[in-house]
């Protein structure tokens, strides 16, 4: 089996040329990177991922603690108005008006799937829609004080050299931005900050073999059986990844290793998973698993506002191509603000139904169409999706998802230390149903400052707060959720605070960002059994589908990897 260095270098045209059946095409042309700035295009929709935070926000004192007064990212008032989950679809053929606009490919989704997909489309001037009128979904960020900060994904891992993804990632301009985080990350227990945590609780040898056994376990996974993501499933020598799939994380890493693993170990690796999937080791395919762990041994690029970075990137090569149309049949590209609300096909094309901004229904004809949403928003935009592949249906359901929600501190002092991710110990014993509202502990903390390269007053820190996705509703439909969330976190924030040298005085004020890091479960056999499969296939040649649900791994990587597969496959069918 290739090693992750091999395979990583070789590209994925196979890959395509297996989902469809048929050659895939050369890997796209990219244009000089574009300034990455902020604002808004000229036709006044469709805004840059980064907000603006004023430098005094106005804040509400709960338990002595500045907050924002409402929830960040998503801005719904109350569950009812959840439009991700619960959109007003229509449904018969006379709710739908008659399309007033014919284009070659229309995206809906604006977020890193969707805008790799348009930059990969862009000489085909793809419109793009979105639900919100920032693109970025969960890689939006907000700017306050000259910092730029993530309301979701944080980082990608660093590419391998001549890899599509190094390529990628170049034409975009970050290999000029990123700062390189390398392991280890230093560990929070019991208050204090550990720094050598992975190598063993102290000197006894007897006590930190099973570390050394479990970086041994790691090394191995990351040199040599590592498990890449996305791959050609029905190739024989992909194997022994279907077969890694049919395991949870927790039975292969405790069958690889020669101790148990002790149970201080165990609460570092449960604050991983917790922190990069939203559920435990155990819950967790052993194929996902290492493709997420073992991958961390060869660092991070992390950019000013984590990967809302990337998504501002994208933004602006997309708004200069639209810019750049002659005035003549100049289309508008970025439309943010427009929720899709029905997708169908029409003889040989796909109709799209949206609400433009104020609600006006309106429609179009595309010969193709990429769904770069999560799949529980696409199987309800397919009219009739159970009848024309009731398999894909099937596998959309199939799927569950966690959420969190991402809190940022805002600070008027600078963080100590160089750090970049605290993962924070505590006993799971000690997750919070007092209220009737589950909540377990924040998984980890990131200095959102890593990546800055002015002298800037001030620092933010991003906290990682994994909710379980069946509570997410629940705990939403209470009165004022903002404040029970907030109580629940206030404790935790004191203690972060301790940990860098700061107090309460120090923090400018709270935000709390939902579900600003909603994530597919990586479950076990979802690649075995052909669900992944399923979930990828396009239909009938015309709707493609690009997501981090693609593979259920929450993953920048296999957003972009997926959507270069699903426009070569695209391409070759036009």
């Amino acid at each position: 089996m290739p090693s992750r260095r091999q395979f990583l270098s070789t590209g994925f045209s196979a890959v395509a040329a297996g989902l469809m059946g048929k050659p895939a095409w050369a890997d796209c042309l990219f244009a000089n990177p574009g300034n990455v700035g902020s604002g808004v295009s000229s036709s006044g929709v469709g805004s840059s991922p980064f907000a603006p935070v004023a430098l005094r926000p106005a804040s509400i004192m709960i338990d002595g603690l500045p907050f924002e007064p409402w929830f960040t990212g998503d801005s719904f008032q109350s569950i009812g108005e959840q439009h991700v989950s619960f959109p007003p679809f229509v449904r018969g053929l006379e709710d739908i008006p008659d399309h007033s606009e014919s284009v070659e490919v229309c995206v809906i989704g604006g977020g890193l799937s969707g805008l790799a997909a348009a930059y990969m489309l862009r000489d085909l001037h793809p419109v793009l829609l979105d639900i919100h009128e920032r693109f970025g979904g969960t890689a939006r960020g907000e700017q306050w004080a000259g910092h730029r900060y993530s309301l979701g994904n944080a980082y990608v891992i660093t590419p391998d050299a001549g890899s599509y993804l190094d390529g990628f990632y170049r034409e975009l301009g970050l290999n000029e931005v990123y700062a390189l985080s390398e392991p280890p990350d230093p560990v929070a227990l019991d208050g204090r900050l550990i720094e050598n945590f992975w190598a063993g609780p102290g000197a006894n040898l007897a006590e930190s073999a099973p570390y050394r056994d479990y970086a041994r376990v790691v090394q191995l996974m990351a040199q040599d059986l590592y498990p890449d993501i996305p791959f050609d499933t029905s190739d024989p020598d992909n194997q022994w990844i279907l077969d890694l799939d049919q395991k949870t994380f927790s039975a292969d890493l405790q069958a690889r290793m020669e101790y148990d693993v002790p149970p201080l170990l165990q609460r570092a690796i449960d604050a991983y998973f917790y922190s990069s999937f939203g559920a435990g080791p155990d819950e967790i395919s052993a194929a996902g698993g290492w493709n997420f762990l073992a991958a961390e041994e060869y660092g991070r690029w992390v950019f000013p506002g984590g990967t809302a970075y990337m998504a501002q990137a994208l933004w602006q090569k997309l708004h200069d191509v639209e810019q750049g149309q002659p005035l003549q049949g100049r289309r508008q590209m970025l439309r943010g603000g427009c929720t899709a609300l029905d997708v169908r096909f029409v003889g040989n094309e796909v109709q799209v139904t949206y609400a433009a901004p104020g609600g006006k229904l309106t429609s179009l004809r595309a010969k193709k169409v990429v769904l770069a949403c999560p799949k529980f928003v696409a199987r309800r935009l397919i009219h009739d999706i159970d009848v024309i592949d009731s398999a894909k249906a099937q596998a959309m359901s199939s799927l569950r998802y966690a959420a969190y929600l991402v809190v940022n501190v805002l600070l008027d002092r600078k963080v100590s230390g160089d750090f970049y991710d605290i993962f924070q110990l505590i006993d799971n014993s000690g997750d919070d149903t007092s209220d009737g509202c589950y909540a377990r502990p924040v998984a980890d903390v990131l200095n959102g400052d890593f990546a800055v390269q002015d002298e800037l007053p001030g620092s933010v820190l991003t906290m990682y707060w994994p909710v379980p996705g069946a509570w997410v509703r629940y705990c939403m439909a209470f009165d004022s959720p903002l404040r029970r969330f907030a109580k629940k976190l206030t404790p935790q924030i004191d203690q972060l605070l301790g940990q860098v040298g700061l107090g309460r005085d120090d923090v400018r004020q709270i935000r709390l960002s939902r579900w600003g890091h909603a994530m597919p479960v990586a479950a076990p056999e979802l690649i075995a059994n052909g669900t992944i499969d399923h979930l990828r296939r396009p239909l009938h040649d015309a709707i493609y589908f690009v997501n981090q649900d693609n593979w259920a791994l929450p993953a920048v990587e296999n957003s972009v990897l997926d959507a270069q597969i699903m426009t070569d496959a695209l391409r070759a069918t036009l």
